[in-house]
């Protein structure tokens, strides 16, 4: 034998007791468990005695994020003074609740009056984020069976007749805690009178020109649902609606009245539900992570991938807890501890 066949014989020799360890530490570079995991060996083949879920931990996602995206609605002081529901909003003093609702409302009035409070290059609605109670999910996908007639000897035979996907409306239904002041319930309130005078062209109430000319609505949103990994860092599943639009406000619960309890509170101020009409889903596909990401950019364009550096750091986890708030979230690929993945990832300026 060459001393090239004894040395590879030999290497052979002194690694095949260690298979299973190396291909451990090489699948745990990725997103498998591990080679000699409970997961692995009850994938592996069938277990003769017992069964599998004696045998692996179950999933332990973490409850996850929602994140609703701003509409884009005209609240000029030319067009709420027209309304006399929403020309409360006019003159609201620049670091007040209003001012915050009617700037998170229209980001291009925000543009021009810029408060303290709001941070104009923030994406998303931060109260339906910071608040939330529960976020119901989406909709059961499920595929459509046709059948033949039956034949001469009854038999049917069936053919898959659509796609898994849901292109239709359903309803989406989030409560929030209800903190003091009301702003939930005054940013509800304004947005929901803002698209009932819309529509209606009671008030003469419109939208901008660009969004007549161009067909489009400016009083819908998004919803996110981003399902994180136990460590509330790495994306297990993403799920967003195409268009959603707030559809009902509990006046009836604000408005009611018992004094038969033994406490002066009011009713109903506990938390806050809004239901949002949805139309069409998507889940678990890379162009929800880019949509994501796009419209951070929309919002804040130095964020964009060829000046984000020069303008933002990323927090490192140790910085989650402390930082008071106040980061744009991007959802990137990046590896921590041995694990590989789509990372919530929160930037900040440079300076701080």
């Amino acid at each position: 034998m060459s001393s090239n066949e004894n040395d590879f014989t030999n290497y052979s020799g002194e690694n095949l007791p260690n298979r299973d360890a190396i291909f451990d530490a090489s699948l745990l570079e990725g997103v498998s468990p591990g080679w000699s995991s409970p997961l692995i060996n009850s994938l592996r083949g069938l277990k003769i005695l017992g069964q599998g879920p004696a045998m692996m931990p179950l999933s332990d996602n973490t409850i996850g994020l929602p994140f609703v995206t701003r509409p884009q609605l005209n609240l000029t002081d030319d067009n709420i003074s027209r309304s006399e529901k929403l020309v409360s909003l006019y003159g609201a003093g620049q670091n007040s609740i209003g001012a915050y609702i009617r700037g998170m409302l229209d980001e291009r009035w925000a543009a021009s009056n810029a408060g303290k409070i709001l941070d104009n290059r923030m994406p998303f609605i931060v109260p339906l984020t910071t608040f939330i109670k529960t976020s119901t999910g989406f909709s059961d996908l499920q595929l459509s069976i046709e059948t033949s007639e039956p034949g001469l000897r009854s038999q049917v035979y069936q053919r898959v007749a659509s796609k898994l996907e849901e292109n239709g409306v359903y309803s989406i239904n989030q409560t929030y805690y209800n903190p003091k002041p009301s702003v939930i319930q005054a940013l509800f309130q304004y947005w929901e009178d803002y698209i009932s005078e819309v529509v209606s062209g009671d008030r003469q109430v419109t939208p901008r020109d660009w969004y007549l000319m161009g067909n489009r609505i400016d009083y819908d949103c998004r919803i996110y649902h981003l399902i994180m990994n136990k460590d509330a860092m790495f994306l297990e599943h993403i799920f967003a609606t195409i268009q959603s639009i707030p559809t009902t406000y509990p006046a009836g619960a604000i408005a009611s009245i018992d004094t038969t309890q033994n406490t002066l509170r009011g009713e109903g101020q506990d938390d806050f539900t809004v239901q949002f009409s949805s139309a069409g889903q998507r889940q678990d596909e890379f162009g929800l992570i880019q949509s994501f990401n796009e419209h951070s950019f929309l919002y804040n364009p130095g964020i964009m991938p060829n000046v984000r550096n020069n303008n933002f750091r990323e927090l490192s986890n140790e910085e989650y807890i402390a930082y008071s708030g106040g980061a744009y979230p991007l959802l990137l690929p990046r590896s921590y501890k041995g694990r590989t993945g789509i990372k919530l990832t929160w930037w900040v300026p440079k300076n701080e």
